[in-house]
C-alpha cells in the first residue's frame, strides 16, 4: 500500500464496546473506516487495495484521537481496519454487524467523517434488510460455540497429549492412510454444495435450512466420512481403524488449540471465565447481536449505543450476572423468535436491500470523491 490511508479515508468511527456503551476505563480503542484509494488500485490492473488492518497502517489515524484516547492507545496499540468503499458496501450490503454498526453508531463515534462520508451514512437505511436475521444471529452463534468449547475446556481440561494407543492404533499411522484420506476427501467434496455464487448472508440461510432439514431427517450427526468409506465398499474392520485414526487426529487437533488457547488468554478474563465457569464477554455480545438483530427485524432501526437500553445489563452480563444455564435458556429462546418473526413476514426491513440504488449510491459517492480528491 503506497498511499496516504488518511488521506483517502472519507469515514472512521470507534467501534467495539466504545461505540456500545459497554466499555471499560481502560478498555481498548478500536476503529471502522472507509477509504477511496487513489484512482490505479479502482481502475488499474495491478495495484489492489481492499482492507487496511496492519497496526503500522492504522497508526495514521492516532492524530484523531483525543488525549484521553492517547492515554490509552500508549498503554495499547491502535486495533482496526479500513475498507475500500467496495468491500465496504459489498459487506453492508450482506448486513454483515460490524459493517452495519459503522454506518449506525452516534455522531459521537465519528472521528473523521468528509462530504462522501456523509453521504454514506445518510443513505444507511439502504442497508438494513431481513438478511440481519442470518448474519446477526450467525455471528451470535459464533459467540456461543466459543463460549462452549471454552466451557467445556474449563470444567474438562485434556489431562495430556493424546496417546495413539488410547485409540487402539498402532505407534505409526497406516502409510496408507494420508492417500485413504485424500481420496475420502475427494469423495466428500463431490457432496459439498457450490455456494460461491452467494452472499454469506444467503450462505448462512441456506445452511441453516439444510441443518434443520438434516434434523428432521435424523441425518444431522450422521459421520460424513463414514459414509464416504461405505461407498467405497471397505470392510468394517478397515473403517474402524480409519475413523479410530480420523478420532485420533482430532483429539490431537484440539489438545494443540486447547494450549494455544490457555497461552493466549487475557489474564483479567480468563478469571471471570475461571469463576462463572464460562467467557463472560462472548456472552454479553452474544445477548447484543440477538436483541439488535430482533430490533432491526422489527422496527426498522440499528441501535449500536446501547446506553439507556442494556448498557448496564449487558456489562453486569460480561461481569457474571447470568449463570451459563440461564444464558443458553435465554439464547434458545431468542433465536426461535428471531426465527417466528423471519418465517413469519413480520419484518418492517425488505427482504432484501435494494442493490440497483446501493450500486448508484457507490457510483455516486465514488465520483464525487475521486472529482474531489476523497
Amino acid at each position: 500500500m503506497n498511499f496516504d490511508l488518511l488521506q483517502h479515508t472519507i469515514l472512521v468511527n470507534i467501534a467495539g464496546s466504545r461505540s456500545y456503551g459497554m466499555h471499560r476505563a481502560d478498555s481498548d480503542i478500536d476503529i471502522k473506516g472507509v477509504c477511496i484509494p487513489p484512482p490505479k488500485y479502482i481502475i488499474g490492473a495491478l495495484s489492489h487495495f481492499e482492507q487496511a488492518d496492519k497496526p503500522e497502517h492504522i497508526r495514521v489515524f492516532e492524530t484523531l484521537l483525543s488525549e484521553e484516547q492517547m492515554a490509552i492507545v500508549k498503554r495499547e496499540k491502535l486495533e482496526g481496519t479500513v475498507y475500500s468503499l467496495q468491500k465496504f458496501i459489498r459487506l453492508a450490503t450482506d448486513a454483515n454487524p460490524n459493517i452495519i454498526e459503522s454506518l449506525f453508531c452516534r455522531e459521537n463515534e465519528i472521528l473523521l467523517c468528509t462530504d462522501t462520508g456523509k453521504l454514506l451514512r445518510e443513505n444507511r437505511n439502504l442497508f438494513l434488510s431481513a438478511k440481519a436475521k442470518h448474519t446477526f444471529s450467525g455471528y451470535a452463534f459464533s459467540q456461543l460455540k466459543r463460549i462452549k468449547g471454552h466451557r467445556q475446556w474449563l470444567l474438562n481440561p485434556p489431562s495430556g497429549r493424546p496417546k495413539r494407543s488410547e485409540f487402539g492404533l498402532m505407534d505409526k499411522p497406516n502409510r496408507h492412510f494420508q492417500e485413504i484420506k485424500d481420496v475420502v476427501q475427494k469423495k466428500l467434496d463431490t457432496w459439498e454444495w457450490d455456494f460461491s455464487a452467494l452472499t454469506h448472508s444467503e450462505i448462512l440461510a441456506l445452511k441453516e435450512r439444510l441443518t434443520q432439514q438434516l434434523s428432521e431427517m435424523g441425518l444431522a450427526n450422521v459421520d460424513r466420512s463414514l459414509l464416504a468409506l461405505q461407498s467405497f465398499g471397505c470392510s468394517d474392520e478397515f473403517m474402524h481403524t480409519i475413523i479410530q485414526e480420523k478420532k485420533f487426529q482430532n483429539a490431537l487437533r484440539g489438545w494443540k488449540q486447547y494450549n494455544g488457547w490457555k497461552q493466549s488468554r487475557n489474564p483479567s478474563r480468563a478469571a471471570l471465565e475461571e469463576k462463572y465457569g464460562y467467557d463472560t464477554k462472548h456472552a454479553a455480545h452474544l445477548v447484543r447481536l440477538l436483541r439488535m438483530g430482533n430490533e432491526i427485524l422489527r422496527t426498522g432501526t440499528c441501535r449500536v449505543w446501547r446506553g439507556g437500553i442494556d448498557a448496564q445489563e449487558l456489562s453486569a452480563i460480561r461481569n457474571g450476572l447470568w449463570s451459563y444455564e440461564q444464558l443458553i435458556e435465554w439464547s434458545q429462546k431468542e433465536q426461535e423468535k428471531l426465527q417466528h418473526i423471519y418465517q413469519s413476514n413480520q419484518y418492517v426491513v425488505p427482504q432484501k436491500p435494494n442493490r440497483n440504488a446501493i450500486e448508484e449510491l457507490c457510483c455516486e459517492i465514488m465520483e464525487q470523491s475521486l472529482l474531489r480528491g476523497r
